[in-house]
């Protein structure tokens, strides 16, 4: 199994001394219609359980979480309590980094996804974990937060793959698992073109998050992509 980075020729480390880090919304208007969808972080009808200790909302952090659509100071929810919502919601743009899960990671089906996928070079990332670090301390200067006041800010970042089918009626135990369910889940098929599989990309997901100290909901980022030195990630890529 590798994890493979697939790119045009003049973007490949070999022959560029950058990397790129994407947002949601700029994807979503992407030209490449498997990577384009419209529903990209976005969800509606879906049920919180809470399996763990009581947990409490803020009437911002509980506004969020059901859009607006649900007013009021707060809300506390008891440990094996339930909250059933049927709103739709949007995950503030973040900055995302997307490669592909290969489990069968022999050069020819390699090359057939690449070329499956529009591009005409690749790369693998031998050390996901210290890539992704490394990437975020390179990226600080070039963060583009849309904040609301000055405050501390805290970083979380997300790393797994892509679940490909249903967008609704799923059930989440925590804001995490509900933040993960925006942002890793996609339809089999693009709304878009209804013969682009999207399932097929096998896509493993790189998602920067950042929160208000304390704060569940994240804090969006400029549409914007940023762009920074790759030179110090070269030792975890091939």
């Amino acid at each position: 199994m590798k994890l493979i980075k697939y790119c045009d020729e003049k973007f490949h480390p070999k022959n560029c001394d950058t990397i790129q880090f994407g947002t949601l919304d700029y994807y979503k208007e992407s030209d490449n219609e498997f990577i384009a969808d419209p529903s990209e972080g976005n969800g509606s009808s879906y049920t919180f359980v809470n399996e763990k200790e009581d947990i409490s909302f803020s009437k911002e952090e509980f506004e969020w979480i059901t859009n607006g659509g649900v007013k009021g100071s707060g809300i506390k929810i008891d440990k094996g309590g339930t909250l059933n919502l049927n709103e739709n919601i949007k995950v503030p743009n973040s900055y995302i980094f997307c490669c592909s899960l290969m489990k069968d990671a022999s050069l020819p089906k390699i090359e057939k996804q690449m070329n499956d996928l529009g591009y005409n070079s690749w790369y693998e990332i031998t050390n996901p974990q210290k890539f992704i670090e490394t990437a975020v301390e390179q990226s600080k200067s070039q963060l583009k937060l849309k904040l609301k006041k000055n405050c501390e800010i805290e970083w979380k970042t997300i790393g797994k793959e892509i679940s490909y089918g249903q967008k609704d009626n799923l059930i989440f135990n925590s804001h995490i698992d509900f933040l993960d369910f925006l942002l890793y889940r996609k339809p089999l098929i693009s709304q878009i073109n209804k013969e682009i599989e999207y399932w097929k990309n096998t896509e493993f997901r790189f998602t920067l998050l950042f929160f208000e100290k304390e704060s569940i909901i994240p804090v969006s980022v400029e549409k914007k992509p940023i762009i920074f030195s790759n030179k110090k990630l070269l030792e975890y890529i091939k």
